[in-house]
């Protein structure tokens, strides 16, 4: 098979896996559990009679900072601080490592007999050519190498994750699993680019899918809510599910909650967009634009934070033009923090890591970045609230499209690259109208060929008025900007611009007040 061939093959994967994102997010949206419900959480914590035999006991940090830290084992809003270890057990080392070579030898036999891929024409020869021949960039397209990448690097993490191992120590079976398919899993020399996606954003979509699959799960229930809970949790962290059912836990029953749960809200929109010739307004071709927005977590819960335990994700989908439906995906979540209030002002401030995602029909950017963040809530008097979240972050690997891209031939059209970027969403809400500043400004230095910086600014304002609790329309203009300066080709910028018009549904946690 050709390599044309194989990267639109990873085009269709990657439309696939992009539908099923949305699907699944939806899943989370009706069968989640983020809580108890305010009346049963009240009597949920008086009835803890025995703790040393309850559960883990958890610090719970005093808000008002009025009475000494306390043990306690449910947040604030009626869930576990963490798995309950009773019934979520670390298994032997060589449990996840074999899982690992199941995982590669899976794709490995795809890839040989199904797609029958060159790449896969492997065998002693192979191997020793890779060890003694070392590393490169390859030619992938930007969706198998940045977005498909951390989806397998998701699944080498849960075979960890899912076995009992904290999120730190699943990081180095990301890190082993990858190594072992860049040496031994293909014929084509093992590359940096595969190495550092999957490893550091392995872990980003895995802690994602184990969390969210645990809102889905509940091991108290029976009959058929239990089994579209089990398929639900499926679809999202496949590798839990084989674990489940490995182990039997599909069909356990318990008397109380085991896993830990976070507020979660979710916001699918539907609408229409076009993305212009150039800057010009109404110059461009209208298609249909699906988005779909989660937060997990409360940033503003005053509690010892745990990695992931409050991240964000967001998605859209595009529908009507060319062959590429998924357009942009975007993530982060907190890896350390504190909270804090001034005034009334609430803060969550601490480190993060992000993923950011673009392939549009105008350009290819996307970015692995880890920094400092801030997020902040101002109470400004009743029904009056600015809400802001503000991101500096050190980028290790990037990718923007060259000049003359993005093509449609499916080979790779972008550079690769490291620099820093920022990021700031500042939401001020009035009544049921909601003002919006999205902006994301990124430099990025290629790491090899001609010697190129590349300045990029991505602003994406938005208005929108809420017609009822759950329900609102709205207006975004997005503006993509590209200055680059390059040591053998001219300067060059260019400016384009999008619009959108959409309808959104809110799944509002009913504990989720932001």
């Amino acid at each position: 098979m050709n390599e044309n061939l194989a990267n639109n093959l990873s085009i269709t994967w990657c439309n696939i896996a992009a539908l099923v994102v949305v699907v699944v997010l939806l899943l989370v949206a009706v069968f989640c559990e983020a809580q108890l419900p305010k009346s049963e959480m009240s009597l949920a914590l008086s009835n803890i009679e025995n703790p040393e035999e309850s559960g883990p006991l958890h610090i719970f940090k005093d808000k008002n900072k009025t009475t000494p830290n306390k043990l306690v084992f449910y947040s604030v809003h009626g869930s576990l601080f963490n798995d309950d270890p009773i019934y979520n057990k670390k298994s032997p080392l060589w449990i996840p490592v074999v899982e690992i070579v199941g995982i590669n030898t899976s794709l490995w036999a795809y890839s040989r007999y199904i797609t029958n891929e060159d790449f896969a024409r492997i065998g002693p020869d192979a191997w020793k050519h890779n060890i003694e021949n070392g590393w490169e960039w390859d030619e992938d397209n930007l969706n198998m190498n940045f977005f498909l990448h951390p989806f397998v690097g998701a699944a080498y993490f849960n075979t960890a994750r899912t076995n009992g191992y904290n999120f730190y120590e699943s990081i180095p079976f990301v890190v082993g699993g990858s190594l072992v398919w860049e040496y031994f899993g293909e014929n084509t020399l093992p590359s940096y680019n595969d190495i550092i996606n999957t490893s550091l954003s392995g872990p980003l979509v895995g802690e994602m899918q184990y969390r969210l699959s645990s809102n889905i799960l509940n091991d108290q229930t029976s009959g058929s809510e239990r089994f579209f809970r089990e398929v639900g949790a499926a679809l999202v962290n496949p590798v839990r599910s084989a674990n489940r059912l490995i182990f039997g836990t599909t069909e356990r029953k318990t008397d109380k909650e085991i896993y830990q749960k976070e507020p979660i809200n979710i916001a699918a929109s539907i609408g229409a967009r076009w993305a212009n010739e150039g800057s010009n307004f109404g110059t461009g071709k209208g298609n249909t634009t699906v988005d779909v927005n989660l937060d997990y977590g409360y940033p503003f819960e005053y509690k010892f934070r745990n990695p992931y335990d409050y991240f964000k994700l967001w998605g859209n989908l595009y529908f009507g033009t060319g062959d590429k439906i998924l357009n942009n995906v975007m993530g982060y979540g907190i890896l350390y923090g504190e909270n804090y209030q001034y005034k009334d002002m609430e803060m969550l401030i601490g480190i993060f890591q992000h993923y950011n995602y673009w392939d549009t029909s105008t350009f290819e950017l996307s970015s692995l970045a880890f920094g400092g963040g801030a997020i902040t809530q101002l109470t400004l008097g009743k029904n009056k609230k600015l809400l802001t979240d503000f991101h500096l972050g050190v980028v290790p690997l990037a990718a923007h499209n060259t000049f003359n891209g993005p093509n449609n031939n499916q080979l790779r059209d972008y550079n690769y690259g490291h620099g820093l970027q920022t990021e700031l969403e500042s939401t001020l809400k009035i009544g049921r109208l909601n003002l919006v500043f999205a902006g994301y400004y990124y430099w990025i230095r290629t790491y090899y060929q001609e010697k190129e910086d590349d300045y990029i600014g991505i602003l994406k304002p938005r208005i929108s008025v809420n017609l009822n609790e759950f329900l609102s329309v709205g207006f975004e203009h997005l503006i993509y900007y590209c200055d680059r300066n390059s040591d053998v080709y001219p300067h060059h910028n260019v400016t384009r611009t999008e619009q959108k018009l959409y309808v959104s549904y809110f799944f509002k946690d009913p504990w989720y007040d932001r």
